[in-house]
């Protein structure tokens, strides 16, 4: 199982992933996040929609649905590296948000 890294990612790091995730994808290749993409862009159309997404900070996608006019929030335990008016940043741990259980509780 991968873990996340308690330290925010740059800016830079995030945007050179996703230039990663297209060559990969130019030379017929896919990537972790190219499913989580293709589905997105499949089911997230038409009206202003209140978006929320947990553990989006290594991806670019709350950007790009923010830019195109939908309310986003990207709930993460790391700092979001980007801005933008239709994007809401909360930073904390998700289990907490669940329940008001003890942290063993939250299991996987």
């Amino acid at each position: 199982m991968e873990t996340a890294s308690p330290v925010p990612d740059s800016r830079i790091k995030v945007r050179l992933r996703e230039i990663a995730r297209r060559a990969i994808r130019v030379f017929g290749g896919r990537s972790n996040r190219d499913v989580e993409y293709d589905f997105a862009y499949r089911n997230i159309t038409g009206k202003r929609l209140r978006i929320l997404d947990i553990d989006g900070c290594d991806s670019l996608l709350p950007l790009v649905f923010a830019r195109a006019g939908h309310s986003v929030t990207v709930y993460d335990f790391r700092p979001y590296p980007e801005r933008h008016p239709n994007l809401t940043v909360i930073q904390g741990v998700a289990c907490f948000a669940i329940s008001n259980r003890p942290l063993d509780w939250w299991q996987q």
